[in-house]
């Protein structure tokens, strides 16, 4: 077991036999891992990027290749080779992301906030595959911890507390339900 010691909160298969995952820990040193196996697990590829950073949430990747990552602290992190490699690293809004989905080749939505006596939910959106992002919606109440999209324009994000919110334009207005 590679992450021996380490939270798993992610895995993302990118077709038969390879798998990607990520995590970290949270708390004191908080560190990053990913890691990658093209064989069903039996060898595992670390990042040589890994270390002490914020842990990753969630993965995401629009094809066998490419795929954004989001974290705590407002990471966000890419790769280009399949999950082998992730140097990328971007810093959007200073919120802790629970969740990133792919919704068509170059649109992704992360979504989370911050989870406090002042917490705050958090949506933001890419359409250039994670090169700028775009706050969505970003207002005080329960952290969203999981986004999903049934078309390029429907979704619902939902949270803490039993927060549902939905959207039927791409994310442009978010209701709640």
């Amino acid at each position: 077991n590679p992450a021996s010691g380490f939270d798993i909160n992610t895995v993302d298969i990118l077709k038969p036999g390879y798998l990607v995952t990520g995590g970290g820990k949270e708390a004191g040193d908080s560190i990053q891992i990913m890691f990658s196996s093209p064989d069903y697990g039996v060898t595992w590829y670390e990042n040589s990027l890994d270390g002490y950073m914020s842990w990753n949430k969630s993965v995401a990747f629009s094809d066998t290749l490419t795929g954004l990552g989001v974290g705590f602290q407002g990471r966000i992190i890419g790769t280009g080779d399949g999950g082998y490699s992730w140097p990328h690293v971007k810093f959007t809004i200073n919120r802790n992301f629970n969740k990133i989905v792919n919704v068509s080749p170059l649109i992704y939505y992360a979504v989370g906030g911050r989870e406090s006596n002042d917490s705050m939910q958090t949506i933001i959106k890419t359409i250039d595959g994670g090169t700028t992002w775009n706050v969505l919606y970003d207002t005080a109440g329960p952290w969203l911890k999981s986004v999903f999209f049934i078309t390029a324009l429907k979704g619902f994000a939902v949270g803490d507390s039993g927060v549902i919110l939905t959207t039927t334009n791409g994310g442009l207005l978010w209701s709640s339900v």
